[in-house]
């Protein structure tokens, strides 16, 4: 963002955005795997874990709401990037 804001990146856009769309489609993807095998991993707890106090915090992480809500995060930073950009 800072080169976007104080440097002077005319006729190198293109360049400017593709460090910003690659970092972003990484870190989406990679939010959503992470959370979606954390997910995984709750639902395989037996029932012995899963009386316990982590057992019961860790089931009540909504992991499946929570990995698009991260991940959108990082999109919509890009879009706010991008429209500084253009």
């Amino acid at each position: 963002m800072i080169v976007i804001v104080f440097g002077d990146i005319s006729g190198k856009e293109n360049i400017v955005v593709a460090s910003i769309i690659a970092p972003v489609l990484f870190s989406s993807f990679g939010i959503i795997g992470l959370l979606a095998n954390m997910q995984l991993l709750m639902n395989e707890m037996d029932e012995r874990k899963v009386a316990t106090e982590y057992g019961k915090e860790i089931q009540a992480i909504p992991f499946g709401v929570l990995r698009f809500v991260f991940s959108g995060l990082f999109i919509i930073v890009a879009i706010v990037q991008l429209t500084t950009v253009y």
